[in-house]
């Protein structure tokens, strides 16, 4: 019954969510994004890359991208893949601080050890490169691949939906 609240609540709440993921991540998450970051979060692209220097907020961009997606559309099954487990925890963490934002406890989903689990049913899900890691993400919503030049080949070859978005691949 408690889960069934939170799902209800979490409804609600979307009804008021904005659908700008710009106005979302700056009046729900405190996150002031740049201008270069706001045509990232409203990107549409079916492929992206962010190819930029250090401290450019490529983790904190992702993640706001990445909550957008899971809050705003449940079910959703987001996916950051990256070499190694550690990586994948560093977005995973940014992606909780958010939630704790957004007044959502940080929860995983019981079944993957780096995880976040929504009220209303979506998932982000971290997994380090390795080919025997992504065996069972069939079609996420949204995959995002940190540091994709050293992730295996069949983890960026995930099945992708259509309107896939891998952070900021324009022209692709």
């Amino acid at each position: 019954m408690f889960f069934d609240n939170r799902i209800i609540k979490a409804r609600r709440v979307k009804q008021q969510v904005s659908l700008d993921p710009v106005e979302f991540a700056r009046t729900r998450l405190n996150f002031e994004p740049d201008e270069i970051q706001c045509g990232i979060l409203r990107s549409t692209a079916k492929r992206g890359i962010l190819d930029c220097l250090r401290q450019f907020g490529k983790t904190t961009v992702s993640a706001a991208k990445a909550i957008f997606r899971a809050f705003t559309e449940p079910k959703s099954l987001i996916v950051v893949a990256s070499p190694g487990e550690r990586l994948s925890g560093i977005s995973l963490r940014a992606a909780g601080e958010m939630l704790r934002i957004l007044g959502i406890r940080p929860e995983g989903d019981g079944y993957n050890k780096l995880s976040l689990v929504l009220p209303n049913g979506s998932r982000i899900v971290g997994l380090s490169g390795g080919e025997d890691k992504v065996r069972g993400f069939g079609g996420p919503s949204m995959p995002l691949i940190d540091e994709a030049s050293r992730v295996s080949k069949r983890c960026i070859s995930l099945p992708i939906p259509a309107d896939w978005s891998f952070s900021q691949w324009e022209n692709a």
